[in-house]
């Protein structure tokens, strides 16, 4: 196992400031290849995705949780807003996928720093923006950590973010690159603002119905070690109910082999993390529950 420790350490280039400290995540990674070998060697377990490592495997569940996740949950009712929209049913494509028509950027890193909610935000303005003007640009979360007041890395809310670009606008990633920790908010010229945002209530219908516009921000219960090691297929494993990370879902779909349906989510852990990235979550408004908390931007 010390050889694929030190294999993992070279692919990710880890650094450790002692021996000590390197023994201790040699223990925690040793113990979570193990979990995942027994997870994917179980053919009882009956679920549909597979567990791997990431560069996260050196830490556990509870180390991860409290560093790179950051929903903030809203003090009042989530459906107690002047931005709630109700969605009527309506024709719907079998499938959607934004990647497919360009308007997805590459997966992103929040690092350490609970900055999900940023990230979330911007990957669904980055959607619409580009469905809107035929331009895909990449916007700067770190001008969110910065700017929205009392966030930082800090757990926040997507409709805090999409405020504050619908009062402000947004810079570029390129002209406010991310850095993943507070700094100064940097004001000046900005490329784009919003109209404003909507929040959509109903379950799984709703959320369908959106997707065929546009990405949108979700929140989601991510506390489970499955989560965490995910590695591909549809994930049909354990979530809690308390939201505590968000995501941006950028499309659905059927899997031909299992029939069983799926959201598309692109996340903001890196790429070695699910599929490039991305997860293919269980379509089911209790799976993580994804349909508690969508929010989208309007142009």
């Amino acid at each position: 196992m010390m050889d694929k420790f030190e294999a993992w350490i070279a692919l990710h280039g880890r650094e450790y400031k002692s021996v000590t400290e390197k023994e201790k995540r040699f223990h925690i990674f040793e113990e979570n290849m193990k979990r995942m070998e027994e997870f994917n060697n179980n053919n009882a377990n009956n679920y549909s995705y597979k567990q791997g490592p990431n560069e996260f495997t050196d830490l556990t569940i509870q180390e991860f949780q409290a560093s790179y996740t950051g929903y903030k949950k809203s003090s009042s009712s989530i459906n107690n807003t002047s931005n709630l929209v109700h969605i009527n049913d309506g024709p719907v494509q079998k499938s959607v996928d934004w990647r497919l028509e360009g308007a997805v950027t590459p997966v992103k890193r929040q690092s350490i720093c609970e900055s999900c909610w940023a990230f979330s935000s911007i990957a669904a303005l980055e959607g619409i923006y580009k469905l809107t003007t035929g331009k895909l640009v990449s916007f700067s979360e770190q001008e969110l950590v910065d700017c929205v007041p009392n966030y930082g890395c800090n757990p926040g809310r997507m409709r805090d973010a999409y405020s504050y670009i619908k009062d402000n606008g947004i810079f570029t990633e390129q002209e406010y690159p991310y850095v993943g920790k507070l700094g100064q908010c940097k004001t000046g010229k900005n490329l784009v603002k919003i109209k404003g945002y909507a929040s959509v209530s109903g379950g799984v219908g709703p959320l369908i119905q959106i997707l065929n516009q546009q990405p949108v921000s979700v929140a989601i219960d991510d506390n489970s070690v499955g989560f965490l090691n995910y590695a591909g297929g549809i994930y049909d494993g354990g979530c809690g109910t308390k939201l505590n990370h968000a995501v941006t879902v950028i499309g659905y779909g059927t899997d031909d082999a299992s029939g069983k349906d799926y959201w598309i989510i692109k996340n903001s852990w890196g790429e070695t993390w699910g599929e490039n990235g991305f997860m293919r979550l269980l379509r089911d408004e209790n799976v993580c529950p994804i349909t508690i908390d969508v929010s989208y931007p309007i142009m």
